[in-house]
């Protein structure tokens, strides 16, 4: 197992450790040097000059998954929004067409109302008739009678 030393901008050594858990400790700011090059004396060793930014990888990576979660998470958001406005939508459709419905079935009753009353007043009209036919019959009846008792 080879091992690894970590040193600091200044050369100093942090910390020795294994390849396995070297991708769990090292920082940015930390330069790998392998242990066999540590037989280069330290005066030799020269501050490095890479500009490395102070934000570590895990850091940037978590922050792009939870960029990618909240822009997600908006999209349901907006879909949700959208979705119930549309239900507010066909609620107020629906609403129209039950009140046209309402309207029909009024209408519909007043016209078997009217029905209703003219074939009532076709049954008075025909008791009417009815009742000067039974008259006429009556008075013919008396006529006859009448008749009888002249001769």
């Amino acid at each position: 197992m080879s091992m690894n030393i970590i040193v600091n901008f200044s050369g100093e050594s942090i910390a020795q450790i294994s390849d396995d858990a070297f991708e769990n400790v090292i920082s940015p700011t930390d330069v790998l040097i392998p242990e066999d090059a540590m037989s280069v004396e330290k005066s030799n060793v020269k501050p490095a000059k890479l500009k490395i930014k102070k934000t570590n990888t895990n850091e940037r990576y978590t922050s792009k998954i939870l960029r990618e979660a909240l822009e997600k998470f908006t999209e349901g958001q907006n879909a949700i929004v959208d979705a119930t406005a549309h239900q507010v939508d066909a609620v107020g459709q629906l609403t129209n067409i039950l009140s046209e419905v309402s309207e029909t079935l009024k209408k519909k009753n007043d016209i078997l109302q009217a029905i209703a009353d003219a074939k009532a007043v076709k049954a008075e009209a025909a008791m009417v008739r009815a009742k000067a036919e039974e008259m006429k019959v009556t008075i013919e009846i008396i006529k006859l009678k009448n008749e009888l008792e002249y001769i």
